[in-house]
């Protein structure tokens, strides 16, 4: 089994590759017969009106493709940087599928998390990539295809998947985990327990274990994600 993550390298930005270190131990620590593929690469120039991130993910959702093109592991869990290993992800493969994604546990507006991705590596699972890829780089020149299911989805790769779910779903077998598991989000946070695999610290969560925002009353309740955090940040910082 394989993790691959991708991070881009930011000139004058840190945090990422502290978030990636962490990830990175945190998965050595729980899974240690699983490869850890993070690949950095520069931060791509973009030379469009199209927003940064978008370019980004674009970007990404090739590197994923061609690496899934070469890799001769079988199982692969595609992953962002800015995530903690809790523990073994290995039986999630157990289920039936050829490409699993991960739906919100509480879904409010945008129904999906592309955050973690388990991909067992065959033909089917391939052409569903070159074809995500396909209408991801659609999207990204065709602002009006893509804001159609960016209200829905969010994002551009999740745009973009929101489409293949909805049209493309027969190129292979898809399976549904719920994020509270595998992907815990921002609708989890309160409630990750020993059951949860992998902690997702974005956005406010990221922002309070890196120290940019202050703990204030409403955010007591992620307390225990941050000291989850701490703990492996931590134990990493003695380890060296």
């Amino acid at each position: 089994m394989q993790i691959v993550t991708v991070q881009f390298n930011y000139e004058d930005r840190s945090d990422y590759k502290k978030l990636l270190d962490v990830f990175e131990y945190s998965c050595k620590k729980n899974m240690p017969k699983a490869v850890f593929n993070s690949i950095r690469i520069d931060a791509p120039v973009n030379n469009t009106d199209r927003a940064l991130n978008f370019k980004y993910n674009t970007v990404k959702l090739r590197i994923w493709t061609e690496f899934l093109e070469k890799t001769k592991d079988k199982h692969v869990i595609l992953a962002d940087c800015d995530m903690l290993s809790l523990r073994p992800a290995g039986y999630a493969f157990k289920k039936d599928f050829d490409v699993a994604y991960t739906e919100r546990t509480r879904i409010s507006r945008i129904p999906m998390n592309g955050g973690i991705l388990f991909v067992k590596v065959n033909r089917r699972s391939i052409n569903f990539f070159k074809e995500w890829l396909r209408i991801n780089i659609k999207m990204f020149k065709d602002k009006e295809f893509h804001q159609k299911y960016r209200r829905k989805y969010a994002g551009m790769n999740q745009a973009a998947f929101g489409y293949m779910y909805q049209h493309k779903r027969g190129l292979c077998k898809l399976h549904r985990f719920y994020t509270k598991e595998f992907n815990a989000v921002d609708c989890d946070w309160p409630t990750v327990d020993k059951k949860t695999v992998f902690l997702h610290t974005k956005s406010t969560l990221r922002k309070l274990v890196l120290g940019e925002k202050k703990m204030i009353p409403k955010y007591k309740r992620y307390k225990h994600c941050i000291d989850l955090w701490n703990k492996y940040y931590r134990e990493m910082e003695r380890s060296k």
